[in-house]
C-alpha cells in the first residue's frame, strides 16, 4: 500500500516531503497499520481468535487494535494500564469495536510478558495471540521495513517521531543498501540514550547478527531535545504550533508524536541542521485519534 506524498513549501522556500501515513485507513492508521498488518496475517495463518494485547487507557495501540479485530473477524482482548473512564473517547471507541477491556494496576502491568502473567491471562481469556504494547515485535518491525520500499520520492534524511523506536528500526532495516539515506528519529519521552540501545534490540529482532546490527545503528541518529517534558506533555507553544500547519500546510498533527517530530523538523531546518541541498522526507506516523484524549483530558484544542 502507498501513501499520499504532500509537498510542502515553507517560507524559506525550502520544500518538506510529508508521507501521509496517517491517511492508510481511517481506524487503524499510519505505523499502527503497519505494525499490525503481518501480526493479524500470522494470527490467522495458525488459527487464533483472538488477539491480546497491551496499552495505557488513550493507547493508539489499543484502539487500532480494536479496529483491526472488527474489520478482520477477530476478538480482541485489550489489558489497560489503570482504570476504567467511561468519559475516555479511546475505550469507548475500543469497546464499540467489540474490543473486550481486562483493566490492571500499574504494578501489574509491569509483569507483562512474564510467564505466571500470560498464564494468568490464558485461564481468564482462552487462546490468543499475543502482540506486545506498541506492536514492537518482529512482525510489527517486518510491517514498518515497507515503508521506504513503496516510496516513489527521493530523500536524503527521514524524519519521524519515536516511542517504543520500532517504527523507525524498521525504516533503517528496509533502506537496505541506501546508506546515504539518513532516519533521525524525534523521542517523544525523556530518555537517557535517545532510544539508541532500544532500537539495537529490535535491530536484533530483524538482523540477529552482530555486524548487521552494528552497521544499521549507524544509519540512524536521534535528537533529544524536543519531548516539550516527558510522554503526552506539551506547552501553549506546541498547541499553536500544531494549529499553525494545519491553517497554513493542511497537515493535522497531534501533541504525543507527530506535532513535537514536525516541530523539531522545524527547527532543525532553521538552524541549517541538514544542509540546504538536501532532500527531506517527515514521515506522519498517524496517531490522530490521540488529539480527543487529549482534549478530554486537559481542554486543548488541536
Amino acid at each position: 500500500m502507498r501513501s499520499r506524498i504532500q509537498s510542502i513549501k515553507l517560507k524559506t522556500g525550502q520544500i518538506v516531503h510529508v508521507l501521509r501515513e496517517d491517511e492508510l485507513h481511517p481506524e487503524i492508521s499510519g505505523n499502527k497499520w503497519r505494525k499490525l498488518k503481518y501480526n493479524v496475517i500470522k494470527a490467522q495463518e495458525v488459527g487464533y481468535e483472538r488477539l491480546l494485547t497491551f496499552g495505557g487507557a488513550f493507547s493508539n495501540h489499543i484502539a487500532a487494535t480494536a479496529a483491526a479485530g472488527k474489520e478482520y473477524g477477530l476478538k480482541t482482548t485489550g489489558v489497560i494500564r489503570g482504570e476504567y473512564d467511561p468519559g475516555n473517547p479511546t475505550l469507548q471507541f475500543a469497546l464499540k469495536c467489540g474490543m473486550e477491556l481486562d483493566f490492571v494496576s500499574r504494578s501489574t502491568y509491569k509483569e507483562r510478558g512474564s510467564k505466571a502473567f500470560t498464564a494468568a491471562l490464558q485461564e481468564k481469556h482462552g487462546s490468543f495471540f499475543e502482540i506486545p504494547e506498541g506492536g514492537a515485535n518482529f512482525y510489527g518491525i517486518a510491517g514498518c521495513m515497507e515503508i521506504p520500499r513503496t516510496l516513489n520520492v527521493s530523500y536524503d534524511y527521514a524524519v519521524l517521531a519515536c516511542g517504543t523506536g520500532s517504527t523507525l528500526a524498521g525504516i533503517v532495516a528496509g533502506n537496505r543498501g541506501e546508506i546515504r539515506k539518513e532516519v533521525v528519529g524525534i523521542p517523544v519521552l525523556k530518555t537517557s540514550d535517545g532510544l539508541r540501545s532500544d532500537i539495537e534490540k529490535q535491530l536484533w529482532k530483524i538482523f540477529v547478527d552482530d555486524d548487521l546490527v552494528r552497521e544499521y545503528t549507524n544509519r540512524f541518529i536521534t535528537v533529544n531535545d524536543f519531548h516539550f517534558g516527558g510522554y503526552a506533555k506539551f506547552t501553549p507553544e506546541l498547541v499553536n504550533f500544531i494549529n499553525r500547519c494545519r491553517a497554513e500546510y493542511d497537515l493535522p498533527l497531534d501533541l504525543v508524536y507527530t506535532g513535537k517530530a514536525f516541530y523539531a523538523l522545524m527547527k532543525l531546518l532553521e538552524n541549517d541542521y541538514f544542509g540546504s541541498d538536501s532532500k527531506i522526507l517527515f514521515i506522519h506516523t498517524g496517531g490522530l485519534q490521540g488529539n480527543e484524549g487529549m482534549r478530554y483530558l486537559h481542554g486543548v484544542g488541536v
